[in-house]
């Protein structure tokens, strides 16, 4: 029983040097399924001028296309409830944009959101850490405690940021990245403290396999882990990710990880971890030429790839993310989140 939302907008083995954290031993156990009441339904909002929205029955096999929420860029989705989903972007004018369903994806409407403090960017990214805690994060960091219907400004340091990425590690902690930055919050979104990235290097994504341990990922190869919930960073060291752009990581299970990105040539790459993120390695992609953009996951084996430059792209897996075929979908324009209500979390909620 699987729901999903998309968002319309060689083999090399890598290592992690000694400089890594020892891991928290994790079990499938801390991890809990949000499932949804309508059978492998699933849901896509294209990130284009009239944001269509795609929709499935059978885990991403077979797509159809709906009326789309026109005149906004969507740049994530996320499903809080079995039928509440809340997608986030920007206007024409790149203010910042939300848009909240209750019925699993067949109506849309608005939602009010605080002024972005720099224009031109809107809303990237949006997590819940339980059905109501929610946190939107772009040129602002907003929160929710009512399941997205509203939303407050948060406190944090006033000078110039902006974040691609918001993940929870419990109902209350949870951590941002964008650029260099990295913030953390421990009240559900309220306040955010700055705490130090070892790399200064952009950061595009972060995703928790539990309370303790954390990786985020970013340009230039970039992979860092934490071990004490984001408090603190350390750089795994990789060979030659160098040229890789991550834009998106997700785990499938407490150990099990896939991340995707493309190179200066649009060349895209596929990398996995079976052990929690302390080692990578690059799986085959027969789809290198396809520019990809986001992964999720709904469970252990089934997950989704989005993307598209000036096309559509859909990949699917059925065995964690080993290997991945191509969707045909009625779409060509590039999608650029997916969301599952059945995803993993590392912790119960």
């Amino acid at each position: 029983m699987k729901t999903y939302i998309v968002v319309f907008l060689a083999s090399l083995t890598i290592y992690a040097t000694s400089c890594r954290k020892e891991i928290e031993p994790v079990t499938e156990s801390v991890y809990d399924y949000n499932i949804s009441e309508i059978p492998n339904l699933g849901i896509v909002l294209e990130a284009g001028g009239a944001a269509h929205f795609l929709k499935t029955e059978d885990q991403g096999v077979n797509w159809t296309q709906s009326t789309g929420y026109p005149d906004n860029l969507f740049a994530s989705v996320v499903l809080n409830t079995p039928n509440t989903a809340v997608a986030v972007g920007n206007d024409a004018s790149n203010n910042a944009v939300a848009i909240i369903s209750d019925d699993d994806g067949k109506t849309w409407q608005p939602i009010s959101v605080p002024t972005s403090k720099i224009t031109g960017t809107g809303l990237t990214s949006v997590a819940f850490g339980s059905s109501l805690s929610g946190i939107a994060v772009g040129s602002e960091l907003v929160y929710s405690g009512d399941g997205g219907h509203s939303w407050k400004k948060s406190s944090y340091p006033n000078y110039y940021r902006v974040f691609t990425s918001v993940a929870f590690s419990s109902p209350t902690n949870a951590v941002a990245v964008g650029y260099s930055n990295i913030f953390k919050t421990v009240d559900a979104g309220a306040n955010w403290t700055e705490v130090n990235n070892p790399t200064k290097s952009y950061l595009s994504s972060v995703a928790f396999t539990s309370t303790k341990n954390g990786i985020a990922v970013g340009y230039n190869g970039t992979i860092l882990q934490t071990a004490d919930g984001g408090t603190t960073w350390t750089s795994i060291i990789t060979n030659d990710f160098s040229d890789i752009n991550f834009l998106s990581l997700a785990f499938s299970s407490a150990t099990q990880g896939i991340a995707v990105g493309n190179d200066q040539y649009q060349t895209s790459y596929i990398v996995q971890t079976t052990d929690a993120g302390v080692s990578w390695h690059i799986v085959d992609n027969p789809y290198s030429n396809f520019f990809l953009a986001n992964v999720n996951f709904s469970n252990a084996a089934d997950g989704i790839i989005v993307g598209g430059y000036n096309n559509s792209t859909i990949l699917k897996t059925s065995n964690g993310g080993t290997t991945w075929q191509y969707i045909n979908h009625p779409d060509n324009k590039p999608l650029t989140s997916v969301a599952f209500s059945t995803h993993f979390t590392p912790y119960n909620y």
